[in-house]
């Protein structure tokens, strides 16, 4: 059905659809209120998956701890319930490798970042889960996880990239990724474009703005003990009946202004927009605490 509605609802590559062949109740009329119901399905379906990933993780440390050994982790009690964890999580990421390319409006845009900031955030606890703590062994990811992996770095991941808001869940997962890979000597990052590579750092307005002043000062400072150099200069000049004309140093306020200044004012606008992107996915974390 999320493809179906893809089509109706359209994306940079592809026209929209006035009406699904398939699913006829998607119509250009009924297009949104059909991805808000979907979205809604999803997010229950991912906090079902938060209370399971806890219920496993309680299971696990149980196990670690000696209370219930087994040699055989397929036939471990927690192994069948993991397994149906997976493929849930396979399915959920189907849906919105879907709706990650779709022209949403706005409030169904910002309900698919908080989904997905939540739903990387199960993800990298499930990773952790994977991985056996000191004195334990180390058991191989299981076929149906790495299909997991797999499909959410081609399907979901690659295409978030572009949202810087959702880089730090998605460097949280990988990292997990990581450690699980070399605990088992499985390349589990293969299919995945590590956030490590991106070219752009987040930086603090903060920062910025001390920066910016600090380089004012010294400028200032440079103007002050080049004046009296130019007053010398001029002295001179005048002297000699010279009509040179003195060209501003290029921190002085007579200066021309530089033609990149008009950057700052560029750079501010996607500040904006990462904070806004941030405050939304700040919203999906404090919604999950609660929750949990």
């Amino acid at each position: 059905m999320a493809k179906e509605l893809l089509k109706v609802v359209g994306s940079e590559m592809i026209n929209p659809l006035e009406k699904s062949e398939i699913y006829p109740v998607i119509s250009h009329s009924t297009k949104y209120v059909v991805a808000s119901s979907i979205l809604t399905l999803i997010e229950s379906v991912i906090v079902d998956m938060d209370w399971v990933t806890m219920k496993l993780k309680t299971y696990s440390t149980a196990t670690q701890k000696g209370i219930m050994l087994d040699q055989n982790e397929e036939h471990a009690p927690g192994f069948q319930l993991e397994e149906t964890l997976y493929s849930t999580a396979e399915a959920v990421v189907k849906v919105l490798s879907s709706f990650v390319v779709m022209n949403l409006k706005d409030p169904q845009a910002e309900n698919f970042l908080r989904l997905d900031a939540r739903f990387y955030k199960n993800l990298g606890r499930m990773s952790k889960l994977r991985i056996a703590s000191k004195g334990c062994k180390q058991h191989l990811p299981s076929l149906k996880y790495r299909k997991l992996v797999e499909i959410t770095c081609k399907q979901l991941t690659a295409p978030l990239y572009n949202f810087v808001a959702l880089m730090q869940r998605i460097e949280d997962y990988e990292k997990y990724l990581i450690l699980l890979s070399k605990a088992t000597k499985v390349n589990l990052l293969r299919h995945a474009k590590c956030s490590t590579s991106r070219d752009f750092k987040i930086l603090d307005p903060q920062n910025i703005v001390r920066e910016e002043d600090a380089s004012n000062h010294e400028s200032n400072d440079n103007n002050d003990s080049a004046a009296p150099n130019e007053s010398s200069d001029s002295a001179g000049d005048e002297g000699n009946g010279s009509d040179t004309v003195l060209s501003p140093e290029p921190g002085s306020p007579v200066a021309v202004e530089d033609p990149g200044s008009d950057g700052e004012d560029q750079d501010a606008i996607p500040r904006s927009k990462r904070a806004k992107m941030n405050e939304v996915v700040q919203d999906s974390d404090d919604e999950a605490q609660s929750e949990e």
